[in-house]
């Protein structure tokens, strides 16, 4: 018997929160679950992933985690994703797993969330991609201000492997590329769901799309 895929709730999907020390919610009706937080993009089960913080715990209908009171805090400007596992008859049994990501920008205290925007604006934006879903080409949209240092975009697929990435030189000859569904060796890559990120020192944002074939 499988476990129910878990229902994440709170930091919502690409969220910007304002604390060192976040609530994690989610909803699940597994016997046991296990709440990990790391920071890079690979999956926690995959060589190379940075675990941050991990615990588990008896699951149940929104169940809440905090980090209150932890001795982990999370760093201001990052970029975090979180997954949450659910067990059938731990230790042994099958297990399920739903996982999503946010950023952690403790200088929009006390803002509106339209200053938030602004903030956000004024050193880059990434766009969704223009068609989404899409069968051969796709149009990634973004705004790097000139003060930025540098800058990347990176494509992933939902194992975390990176598959294409463009450069800073790239970046700035125009406000968008086109993704053709093909990888850095040449190679059309398989239908199903690609995340790509925007990245500058110290902060980044991340959008998923999905190709069809």
């Amino acid at each position: 018997m499988y476990s129910p895929i878990p229902i994440l709730i709170e930091p919502a999907q690409d969220d910007t929160i304002t604390t060192f020390q976040p609530d994690f919610v989610w909803n699940s009706n597994s016997a046991d679950c296990e709440v990990i937080v790391w920071d890079t993009m690979p999956m926690p089960n995959r060589l190379g992933a940075h675990i941050v913080w991990r615990h588990a715990t008896d699951s149940g209908d929104d169940t809440t985690l905090s980090l209150v009171g932890d001795t982990t805090q999370l760093e201001h400007g990052k970029l975090y994703y979180w997954a949450v596992i659910g067990y059938e008859d731990p230790p042994y049994g099958a297990s399920a797993m739903e996982w999503s990501w946010f950023t952690v920008d403790t200088s929009l205290i006390g803002i509106t969330e339209n200053d938030v925007a602004l903030v956000e604006y004024q050193n880059i934006e990434l766009l969704q991609n223009i068609p989404n879903p899409f069968t051969k080409n796709t149009e990634i949209a973004y705004h790097v201000q000139r003060r930025v240092p540098s800058v990347e975009l990176k494509m992933y697929d939902a194992t975390g492997r990176l598959i294409r990435q463009w450069d800073d030189k790239t970046i700035r000859l125009s406000d968008h590329v086109i993704w053709d569904g093909i990888d850095m060796n040449g190679k059309n890559v398989p239908a199903g769901i690609y995340f790509y990120t925007l990245e500058i020192p110290d902060y980044s944002q991340v959008k998923k799309l999905t190709l069809l074939r």
